[in-house]
């Protein structure tokens, strides 16, 4: 062969040698093992619980707790399941984690075109010196025990269910190898102020820990209870804690933190973009542009702005409603 073969040998080895070493980068969705994704949802149509909820009320404790609305009790969490299953495809089980005997009417046709959803309630993850504290109506407290869901992956995402993904989310985007990838912090709370800014003071020695953001997190078991183990006190405490209460932590916000103090996690260096809707007044548009992750958190008409996301995003699963 000449020495010009040889050359233009080499060069398609190089480019074949890069491909080879670049290629996983673009395929790690396809490689890894399956993360399973946890949703927290709660039934407000279920009278037994409303009723239960006024029963147990403690007076001084906050009255912001928001419930779904309860014309469109399961829209929210439906939807957000329609776009786990068309987004992330990297997924493992999908868990709705609820009180007890709350199971979704959606969730029987979920499984028509997923099969890989369980619903999980709070008694079984809550351990059994604590069972006193149920019925519970604070979502710290059953956030304090996801990672004792049964079967539950080492990863997993965290979602509540006004929490949409509108793309693709690459595995990359939020594990790197056993680190979980933190989107932008929110800035932390300082001084004095409401509740919520309360529970972020009681995390570390009144240092202002940063607040996640709206959207879904990336946690490990390991993270959780390593977490837990170092706050043992204002975790146990949290878990006891029927509503919420000034003196909660926001144990899924604190292993946050604790993942990036210890090196087990590390911020985005190209992170996903969140759209959130706080506004009561505000409506989600057709014409808006859609982002990675949206959070219609608060809305003047739930139903129309979900009709409106799901336009933006293109078709969704199709399931059908008896």
């Amino acid at each position: 062969m000449t020495s010009k073969g040889n050359f233009y040998k080499k060069i398609k080895m190089g480019f074949k040698n890069m491909y080879k070493a670049v290629s996983p980068l673009f395929n790690l969705s396809r490689k890894v093992k399956p993360v399973d994704i946890v949703i927290t949802w709660v039934d407000s149509t279920d009278s037994d619980f409303m009723s239960d909820r006024e029963k147990y009320y403690e007076s001084g404790d906050n009255r912001s707790c928001r419930f779904p609305d309860i014309n469109n009790n399961e829209l929210e969490l439906e939807t957000a399941i329609l776009c786990i299953i068309k987004n992330i495809d990297w997924k493992g089980t999908i868990f709705i984690v609820t009180p007890f005997n709350q199971v979704p009417r959606c969730y029987f046709e979920l499984k028509k075109i997923y099969h890989k959803i369980k619903v999980v309630f709070h008694e079984e993850i809550f351990p059994k010196h604590f069972k006193h504290a149920l019925p519970i109506f604070n979502s710290h407290a059953v956030e304090a025990n996801l990672h004792r869901i049964p079967k539950l992956s080492e990863k997993f995402l965290y979602f509540n269910d006004d929490m949409y993904v509108t793309k693709k989310i690459n595995y990359s985007s939020v594990f790197d190898r056993g680190k979980i990838i933190v989107q932008p912090l929110e800035k932390p709370f300082a001084g004095r102020g409401d509740v919520y800014q309360q529970m972020w003071r009681n995390m570390w020695d009144d240092r202002a820990m940063s607040p996640p953001w709206h959207g879904f997190l990336a946690l490990t078991k390991a993270i959780m209870s390593s977490t837990e183990k170092f706050m043992k006190k204002d975790w146990n405490r949290t878990i006891c804690s029927r509503f919420r209460s000034a003196t909660d932590i926001p144990p899924c916000g604190a292993a946050i933190n604790w993942a990036l103090k210890n090196g087990q996690g590390k911020l985005a260096w190209n992170p996903l973009v969140l759209y959130a809707i706080y506004e009561v007044d505000t409506v989600w548009t057709d014409k808006q542009e859609y982002q990675d992750v949206v959070c219609i958190n608060n809305t003047a008409d739930l139903q129309k702005s979900i009709q409106n996301l799901k336009a933006s995003i293109g078709k969704l699963p199709s399931i059908e409603h008896n």
